[in-house]
Order: structure tokens, then sequence, then C-alpha cells
């Protein structure tokens, strides 16, 4: 697939690409190092609170995104690979500082606490660091494992044809930006 390489929150170099989930699959699963893959795709859901509905920005993200990318958890913590499999995913979500603050007003009380999503519960189990809100230019506000996330088109698990996803891997550290993307 074609790959453009870029730099992550750390610093460090990745490649990135837009792939179906089974291609990514594949390639994470015959690299003999799942860990250094990731991938991710985002959608605009619908969050329920009471009577009210509101639009906020998903993100599907594997169990890796965020070690990839050096992204740690404020509060709380991260989904781990168990709860980002496919017939295993956890309903677990992570938000953004900025929804924590501005939608929960801020309360620890709010880790463990459900959020209904596309008319599906989720616990929060983590907020992530202030100056982290996703790889894309609109901020982000959500990140599910893709394994439980809500809004997917029927079959995107098996459909080599959806590549509405990216999919992202650490460069080895020796490897210079010229020589991956030729």
């Amino acid at each position: 697939f074609e790959t453009s390489p870029a730099r992550s929150y750390d610093g460090k170099g990745f490649i990135s690409s837009s792939v179906s989930y089974p291609e990514y699959r594949v390639v994470a699963d015959v690299s003999g190092q799942p860990e250094s893959f990731a991938l991710y795709g985002t959608e605009e859901l619908t969050l329920l609170r009471g009577q009210s509905r509101e639009q906020v920005r998903g993100v599907f993200a594997s169990a890796s995104y965020f070690p990839l990318l050096g992204v740690r958890p404020a509060l709380g913590r991260l989904y781990t690979p168990i709860e980002d499999s496919v017939g295993q995913g956890a309903r677990v979500v992570v938000a953004s500082h900025r929804f924590w603050t501005q939608r929960l007003g801020g309360d620890t009380a709010a880790i463990g606490q459900q959020l209904n999503v596309e008319y599906q519960n989720y616990t929060l189990i983590g907020v992530l660091e202030p100056e982290f809100e996703g790889l894309e230019l609109q901020a982000s506000d959500l990140w599910f494992p893709p394994a439980s996330a809500p809004g997917f088109r029927a079959g995107w698990w098996t459909n080599p044809n959806v590549n509405g996803f990216r999919a992202f891997f650490r460069r080895a550290p020796s490897t210079a930006p010229d020589a991956v993307d030729r």
C-alpha cells in the first residue's frame, strides 16, 4: 500500500497509509510485531445525554495507537489489546482532556461512568493528556477500540475494499525517510 512518512506526538518517525481492516491485520500479524502497527478511523457520532443529542468526533483506534504516538492518559488508563480483539472487544472509551473538562465538568468521578454513543453504552476508562487531540486537523473527542466501536459499516472486518482507515507503523530508528519511500 502507498505510504507517507510523518512524525508522532513524541517526535519519533512513523509511516502512514490508507488501508482496509483485513489488510491492516495481515501486515500486523505477519510482521511478528503487531504492537509496532496501529489503525485508526474517524467518524461523527451521536452522544446521547438525557434527552439531548450532541455530535462528537469519534476515533476508532487500535490499542497500539497510543503507545506508538507516545500518548499517555492524564487520568485513568488506556484500553488493552484484549479489549481491542475482534469478538472480545470491550465497550470502553477514552476521552480527550477538552471533552472531559467541557462536557463532563472535569470531574474525576466520570471515570467508570457510562457514555451513550450511537445508542450503546461505553465505560469511560481514561482521559488523555491535554496536549493531544488526535491526528486529524479537527480535534477528536472520544477514542474506542475498533472491535467495539459504534457506527461502523457492515462487513468492514472482512471487506478488503473498505479503505476508510489509516494504518501507521513505527519506522526503525536506522531507516531514513527516503529509503522507506522508494
